[in-house]
């Protein structure tokens, strides 16, 4: 057994004690939680010597001030030294169950990346009853089946191996940098459609006082790129690209549109600047740019139709 649950976490005990309770009834299933505090002001002290007195194998770090999101989660990475990760968020959890059967996993199997569905609910008391399965896939599948679930990193279980400690892990998706290098050097990847993360909904802490174009369009994709251009067709490229021009970007442009977000009048610029090459966006752009009518149903209608990823 060679795996670590890594927290990064900054005020909020209240979710850190009912992530901590999951992993506690699980605590056979692991080699330990490694919790980085980011120099909270509340009483998450306190929750991690509750659970530690309970019997819970606890690294505890704090940072001597506040580092900023991204250095928390970078030395979640730095101070883990078990063969497997999973850096969860301190507001998400592993539902009961679910760490036997990944424990089953990678001892087994040996990944080089396990992708977890989660599931967004209010409840807590949710147990895995049900089969869980994982499939192992190629690097297409894995890619254009779980894009549409990109951000959460809690949704990965992560092989070390392809942990560069030299990168600098900056930018909003810092936390993504570690998966992308995991995709791009390995060859061994599981999926787990079973939904073995629970998530609590609206709860994110990402606050749209910029534009989404520049983060999910250009820095997403750009970022995307860099690391797995060389490794991945030009067709493969184009299919998840399609994914999150039909699936992910209609919901940001209307939410842009209707005062959900901040207004984003740079999104057309970004769209051509960064998916110009795109089939599909080129057989379609003057319907993603139309800021009318016509323009939002058929944002509406991209998202209400079935798109099946190959």
């Amino acid at each position: 057994m060679s795996l670590t649950v890594a927290i990064p976490t900054y005020n909020r005990a209240g979710f850190l004690d009912k992530n901590l309770s999951y992993l506690f009834e699980q605590k056979e299933s692991f080699t330990k939680v490694l919790v980085n505090d980011n120099a909270s002001t509340d009483n998450t002290n306190e929750v991690i010597k509750k659970w530690k007195d309970k019997g819970l194998n606890i690294n505890y770090n704090v940072n001597p001030e506040n580092l900023g999101w991204a250095k928390n989660f970078e030395l979640c990475f730095k101070n883990c030294d078990t063969k497997y990760v999973i850096v969860l968020g301190d507001d998400d959890f592993m539902t009961l169950g679910s760490l036997p059967k990944i424990n089953e996993l990678i001892t087994k199997d040996e990944p080089d990346l396990v992708f977890l569905r989660a599931l967004a609910t209010k409840k807590d008391d949710l147990n895995i009853r049900t089969n869980v399965q994982f499939e192992e896939v190629s690097v297409g599948q894995f890619l254009t089946r779980t894009m549409l679930q990109f951000r959460l990193l809690s949704s990965y279980v992560i092989n070390m191996s392809y942990y560069d400690e030299s990168a600098v892990l900056a930018g909003n998706f810092a936390h993504l940098h570690v998966v992308l290098n995991c995709v791009k050097e390995g060859s061994k990847f599981f999926i787990c459609e079973n939904k073995l993360v629970g998530t609590y909904p609206n709860n994110s802490s990402f606050v749209h006082k910029v534009n989404f174009s520049d983060v999910y369009v250009t820095e997403f994709l750009e970022l995307f790129r860099s690391y797995l251009e060389s490794k991945i067709s030009d067709t493969l490229m184009q299919d998840i690209e399609k994914i999150m021009l039909r699936k992910y970007y209609p919901k940001l442009i209307l939410k842009s549109r209707y005062g959900k977000i901040k207004k984003d009048e740079v999104y057309p610029e970004n769209f051509e600047k960064t998916l110009s090459n795109n089939e599909f966006y080129k057989s379609v752009k003057s319907l993603y740019l139309r800021d009318d009518l016509l323009g939002t149903l058929y944002m509406i209608y991209l998202l209400l139709m079935p798109y099946k990823t190959k």
